[in-house]
């Protein structure tokens, strides 16, 4: 009768089915936010070059920050902060790792043990 309730057990365990996990964090979303905040002070920056008079005489910008630094901050925002928030993963610890690939449970102890184990 043991050895009947044992394998209806083990039974049910095989038939649980699989869980998904919505992949991004908290983590994540505050980098995504983060992001997002940066690219729209690059857009910012650049928008302050606009002006009635685009260039000057000489053909330069009258506002270096626009040509110069917005640039690079809509580039860092875009290329690595947003890949970042999304690709961030969350760090398993090995023991969590050891214990879902051998897919084990914890005894107890009322359960046989075998030898192999």
């Amino acid at each position: 009768m043991a050895q009947k309730k044992s394998t209806q057990t083990r039974r049910r365990a095989e038939k649980k089915q699989a869980t998904w996990n919505f992949p991004l964090r908290r983590d994540n979303f505050i980098w995504l936010g983060i992001s997002v905040g940066v690219i729209i002070v690059g857009y910012i920056l650049l928008s302050l070059g606009i002006s009635e008079e685009a260039a000057t005489i000489e053909g330069t910008w009258n506002n270096s920050i626009s040509v110069t630094i917005a640039p690079i901050v809509l580039v860092i925002g875009y290329c690595i902060l947003l890949p970042y928030s999304i690709l961030k993963g969350n760090r398993i610890t090995k023991d969590k790792y050891t214990l879902a690939e051998q897919n084990t449970e914890p005894r107890t102890a009322t359960e046989p043990t075998s030898p192999g184990q």
